[in-house]
């Protein structure tokens, strides 16, 4: 018999369910005086089958900006140099991998659909293409930890993609192999949680013809994302902004290259109003990007006395901002650029080569 979770009285036909599947309750009422004891075990979000893109996750609350949604340790990790693991070393990967792990990573997507192949093969055939299929870079940072080891994840690998996301995945500082997933706006209650796979910004500012062409190569898909789906003139105005970002993001390099006042001046004008236009068409992961480019133009304009000129702080805080809540990837690169033992005050000489570290924020799949 199922009991109340609060009053512990026997469950009546009209009860309700908390949609983690944990707990039930007689009454909304008795939800909601449970709710602040039960809410830290309560998953925020539900494995939901979404048709045509296999199973994603699915907000089962709303959710604020920077909220962490889950973190998982990997199902299987291995390290490899290149992006396909040689079968003999997979099979002995796979060998140590206990059997609950197994039975998880099995029910994993399989790009091939041919129940009857599956059948007739090696389990450990079908684990590899899963593997080749949802693994993900652990840490993309070098010299903190291997850039090349790649790792299945319970949960996180169901993560579908979209071009504008609502979520975006890190690595744990000082457990390189946990990943958080964390908010990245307001999601509603029954939302799909989406993530971008090819977080670099080459894609992001992408027209949609080569994001879908990357996305086709590396995972075999054609992007059907909200982005992706726009038409006419949608579309179009989505493009052509695309492309002025692009070409403003160009000039404010070349005129930093030049390094003098009237040049320094036209990128701080330029910049901002780039940021603006990046704000608008809703590509918050670039965000982070742009405004510690622009905390380093900024630099460079107090360092040339520029009278009137924006405070750099402006855009060093707004951009903390963005990185203390997508998690620490951000966060190490945001101390990366802004940090004063790694330079943070250099001149304008250096405003390029740094500018360059921070477009090299990425949570890459």
């Amino acid at each position: 018999m199922v009991m109340c979770g609060t009053c512990e009285v026997p469950l009546p036909p009209t009860g309700c369910f908390c949609p983690c599947g944990k707990v039930s309750y007689c009454t909304s009422d008795c939800q909601r005086k449970d709710w602040k004891a039960h809410k830290p075990s309560c998953p925020p979000y539900k494995v939901v089958r979404q048709e045509g893109r296999g199973r994603g996750l699915v907000a089962t609350r709303k959710l604020g900006v920077g909220e962490v949604v889950l973190g998982e340790i990997p199902l299987m990790v291995i390290d490899s140099q290149d992006s396909e693991v040689a079968t003999e070393v997979f099979r002995v990967e796979w060998g140590e991998v206990e059997e609950e792990q197994r039975r998880l990573v099995l029910q994993l997507f399989d790009p091939v659909r041919d129940s009857l192949k599956q059948e007739q093969e090696e389990e450990v055939v079908r684990a590899q293409r899963i593997f080749a299929a949802n693994s993900m870079q652990v840490c993309e940072v070098g010299a903190l930890y291997s850039p090349t080891e790649g790792a299945l994840y319970h949960h996180i690998s169901l993560l579908n993609h979209s071009c504008i996301p609502n979520a975006v995945w890190s690595w744990s500082k000082g457990e390189y192999r946990r990943k958080v997933v964390r908010t990245m706006r307001v999601v509603g209650k029954g939302e799909e949680l989406l993530v971008n796979y090819l977080d670099m910004e080459a894609f992001n500012l992408g027209a949609r013809e080569d994001r879908r062409a990357a996305l086709l190569d590396k995972f075999g898909f054609i992007c059907r994302c909200s982005e992706c789906g726009l038409e006419g003139r949608e579309l179009e105005t989505n493009e052509e902004r695309r492309r002025e970002v692009v070409t403003n993001l160009a000039a404010v390099k070349a005129f930093m290259e030049t390094f003098d006042e009237k040049s320094t001046v036209a990128a701080l004008r330029l910049g901002t109003s780039t940021v603006q236009v990046v704000k608008e068409l809703g590509l918050v992961l670039e965000l982070p990007r742009i405004l510690l480019n622009m905390y380093q133009v900024a630099t460079a304009a107090r360092y040339q006395n520029i009278i009137g000129s924006a405070n750099p702080a402006v855009y060093r805080d707004a951009a903390l901002s963005f990185c203390s809540k997508f998690g620490d990837s951000f966060l190490h690169f945001f101390h990366y650029v802004c940090s004063p033992e790694l330079g943070a005050t250099r001149t304008t000489a250096t405003a390029t080569t740094t500018s360059a570290a921070a477009r090299a924020l990425t949570t890459t799949s």
